[in-house]
């Protein structure tokens, strides 16, 4: 893929986080993922670039154990 593809790729996928995770949507008066159940918050762009610390305090909230091998 060129360069432009790439950039293009970037492009939608932050579009489409934008549109389900971080706006509000006037007919549901709640982001799309928030409606369908998939997070329980609003979601920033910050929030988003630091996603792998916030699932790290949700586990440990919840008391989940996540294993750091990959198999």
């Amino acid at each position: 893929m060129d360069s432009a593809g790439r950039w293009r790729t970037a492009r939608h996928s932050l579009n489409y986080f934008a549109y389900n995770f971080i706006e509000i949507h006037r007919t549901l008066r709640t982001s799309p993922a928030m409606a369908a159940g998939v997070t329980d918050r609003l979601w920033s762009v910050e929030g988003w670039v630091g996603w792998e610390a916030y699932e790290k305090r949700r586990a440990e909230k919840s008391g989940e154990v996540k294993s750091s091998s990959s198999c």
